[in-house]
């Protein structure tokens, strides 16, 4: 008797650190992620016949069959994620707080009964999904070169994914995108750790984390100044004095007057700071950003910067790297400037 064999989209999660947590943290965080999954097929219209539920001890994989949309797996793992979430916010027991990772696959498969009786899945399609998930970390999504082919033809998925190489089981190498598209909540767009390139990870100095904060603040104003121009010099300059400026009353003492560098001396705003900086000779200007960039920015920090549409580096405008980055490493500048109502 044939196999019945079917194409099959899957998304593979488990939970992140699962073990470390008491037997009934463990109860009542597997009973979370199923609501999570269940309300997320629903939300996304599917019906039961459309989808193999398969535990996994410490995260489920979900089968999903049917000609169903050409996302359907991609809509609901980041469903999934916002969920999470939103639950995390809510909880304030942080034993209960979880995260999972995520990967993607498609694959003709063969169904099958397992020996209790309930449909199931067998072939490479849904292992390779489990070995993708491996190289992710928590909240991030990765999938397969199938997948990718699929979605980054269209519109929506364009420019939303980074390629890696991934080394799973027996040595052997094989491609994998990760999801970085921005605003999703719940989706981590850090590069996975184990894809990462060995790289020595520098410290934000304070200097380096008020500049990251000045641009935060500012990045409308910026833009608008420099009318969509990603490598212009005025910001960088500016952005620099703010920050020297910063540090040096950080530690000045009520009977010292500290010696500002911004034009104006601190009473002008951003826009007429700009200005001055701006009226300057123009190979002043780009001989000292350029400094500025070369010495410090490009030199430690590059991986915190956006790049534009032509892939050049705008080092005015912070990315989610270097948001996360400054958050961690200078809590109290990130609190002072006020920064979760700029991000």
């Amino acid at each position: 008797m044939a196999e019945l064999t079917e194409r099959l989209k899957y998304i593979f999660l488990d939970i992140v650190k699962y073990t470390k947590r008491s037997v009934e943290a463990q109860s009542d965080v597997i009973k979370e992620l199923n609501k999570a999954v269940k309300d997320s097929v629903k939300k996304n219209g599917l019906q039961l016949e459309n989808i193999i539920f398969i535990p996994t001890g410490d995260g489920i994989c979900l089968a999903i069959r049917g000609n169903l949309p050409f996302d359907i797996h991609m809509l609901i793992a980041v469903d999934i994620l916002a969920k999470i979430q939103e639950y995390n916010a809510a909880q304030k027991d942080t034993v209960r707080q979880f995260g999972v990772r995520i990967g993607i696959n498609e694959n003709v498969d063969n169904i099958i009964e397992d020996i209790n009786g309930k449909t199931n899945v067998a072939g490479s399609g849904i292992n390779f999904a489990s070995r993708i998930m491996d190289n992710a970390d928590e909240g991030q999504i990765l999938v397969s070169t199938v997948v990718y082919d699929i979605l980054q033809a269209r519109e929506k998925y364009m420019s939303s994914f980074k390629s890696y190489t991934a080394t799973i089981k027996h040595g052997i190498k094989i491609p994998v995108y990760q999801y970085i598209k921005e605003g999703l909540a719940g989706l981590n767009t850090s590069a996975p750790s184990i894809l990462s390139d060995k790289k020595i990870v520098y410290s934000l100095s304070k200097k380096s984390a008020y500049y990251f904060a000045y641009a935060i603040k500012n990045k409308d104003i910026l833009i608008t100044k420099t009318k969509g121009e990603s490598y212009n010099y005025v910001p960088v300059i500016l952005l620099w004095y703010l920050a020297e400026d910063s540090c040096e009353m950080a530690v000045c003492r009520d009977f010292d007057s500290a010696n500002l560098k911004q034009p104006g001396n601190g009473k002008l705003s951003v826009e007429e700071q700009f200005d001055v900086i701006d009226s300057t000779y123009f190979w002043i200007l780009c001989n000292l950003s350029e400094f500025i960039v070369e010495s410090h920015l490009n030199k430690f920090h590059r991986d915190s910067f956006e790049d534009d549409k032509y892939g050049i580096k705008c080092w005015f405008i912070i990315n989610k790297y270097g948001q996360q980055k400054l958050k961690k490493d200078h809590p109290e500048i990130w609190q002072e400037f006020s920064l979760d109502d700029y991000v």
